[in-house]
C-alpha cells in the first residue's frame, strides 16, 4: 500500500470527470483500484481492535454465565472472539473481491447482499443463543446507550479515509456543521426530488455524540434501571439512533450511492465524484462498513430485550 496520499481533483478537474463517468459506469472502477494511504488503514484496523477489546470485555464481565456460547473448557468470551473474526473475515474478502465484480444484482446494490451474512454473523451470539438475554439481564441501561458510541468509531475511519483523498466516500456523509469544499452538491430522493446542501448532511455519528453519550451519563448518574423515566428515556435515544440510521440517514445513502448498472436507489448525485459511496466497500473502510457497523443495530437489539424484560 501507498503511504502518499491520494491527490486532489481541482473543481474544473472534477466537473470534466463526472462528464466522463456518466459516460462510462465502470469509470469508479480504476478508483476503487487504487492504493490506500497507510495512516487511515492502521486507523481503521485500530477501531476495530479496540471495539473488538471492549466488547470482548464486556462479554466476559457480563455474559459468562452464557451456555449456549460455552463448550467444554473453552470460556465464553474466546467463541464470541472466534465467531467475530469469521465476521470481519468475511467482511474484508466480500468488499475486496466480491463487490467489485457485482456491484449490483437484478438492480440490487450488492451492499444489501454483502452486509446481511456480515450482520448475521455478527449478531448471531446476541439474537440466536442466550448471550443476547444474558447480556441484557446484567448490562446496565448507561452501558447500552455508550455502546452507540460504534457510530463515532466508524465515522471517524470514513472522515480519516475521506480526509486522505480516498475516492467514492459521498460528502452527505459529513457532519451537518461542515461545510464542504467543492461548493454544493444534489441528491435527488425518490418522491421528493432534488436536495442541494452547501454541508454534510448526517446526523448518526453526530447522534450518538449529543444524544447517546449524554443519555448513557444520566443513567449512570441516576443507577437506576427500574426508573420510568431513565427507561423513557433510552427508548426515545435509542429508537432515534435506531430509525434514523436504518430509515433517514446512512443505510438509505449508501444504497443511493452505490454504483453499477441499474441501481434501483440510485439517488442520481452531482457531482459524481463526490456523491458516491463505493468507497465503503472497499478495503478497511468496507471492512469497518460491514462489522462495525452491524453493532450500530446489535446494541439496539440487546437494548430492547433489556428494556421488555423491564417493563
Amino acid at each position: 500500500m501507498s503511504i502518499e496520499k491520494v491527490d486532489e481533483n481541482t473543481p474544473l478537474q472534477n466537473a470534466g470527470k463526472d462528464i466522463e463517468d456518466q459516460d462510462d459506469p465502470e469509470a469508479w472502477k480504476k478508483d476503487f483500484a487504487e492504493d490506500t494511504p497507510i495512516a487511515p488503514v492502521v486507523w481503521g484496523w485500530t477501531m476495530i481492535c479496540v471495539l473488538l477489546a471492549i466488547q470482548t470485555y464486556w462479554v466476559k464481565h457480563y455474559g459468562a454465565d452464557s451456555k449456549d456460547l460455552k463448550m467444554g473448557s473453552t470460556p465464553v468470551w474466546l467463541t464470541y472472539v472466534l465467531i467475530q473474526l469469521v465476521a470481519i473475515s468475511y467482511s474484508w474478502f466480500t468488499v475486496n473481491y466480491v463487490f467489485p465484480a457485482y456491484p449490483t444484482i437484478a438492480g440490487i446494490p450488492f451492499f444489501l447482499f454483502g452486509f446481511v451474512p456480515a450482520f448475521a454473523i455478527s449478531a448471531y451470539p446476541f439474537v440466536f443463543t442466550d448471550l443476547g438475554s444474558t447480556m441484557a439481564q446484567t448490562m446496565p441501561l448507561s452501558l447500552l446507550a455508550a455502546w452507540s458510541g460504534v457510530r463515532l468509531m466508524f465515522e471517524s475511519t470514513v472522515q480519516f479515509h475521506a480526509n486522505s483523498g480516498v475516492k467514492g466516500i459521498s460528502v452527505w456523509l459529513r457532519w451537518p456543521i461542515q461545510k464542504i469544499e467543492e461548493g454544493e452538491y444534489t441528491l435527488t430522493y425518490p418522491g421528493l426530488g432534488p436536495v442541494t446542501r452547501t454541508h454534510g448532511g448526517n446526523v448518526d455519528a453526530f447522534s450518538s455524540l449529543v444524544v447517546g453519550m449524554p443519555t448513557a451519563l444520566i443513567c449512570a448518574y441516576v443507577n437506576d434501571d427500574s426508573s420510568s423515566a431513565v427507561i423513557a428515556l433510552s427508548w426515545a435515544a435509542q429508537l432515534w439512533m435506531f430509525i434514523y440510521l436504518c430509515c433517514l440517514g446512512p443505510v438509505p445513502h449508501f444504497l443511493g450511492g452505490m454504483p453499477g448498472p441499474n441501481n434501483i436507489f440510485d439517488f442520481k448525485g452531482t457531482p459524481k465524484a463526490h456523491t458516491q459511496m463505493f468507497g465503503l466497500q472497499r478495503g478497511t473502510l468496507g471492512t469497518c462498513c460491514y462489522w462495525i457497523a452491524s453493532y450500530a443495530v446489535i446494541h439496539f437489539i440487546v437494548f430492547v430485550r433489556k428494556a421488555l424484560e423491564l417493563y
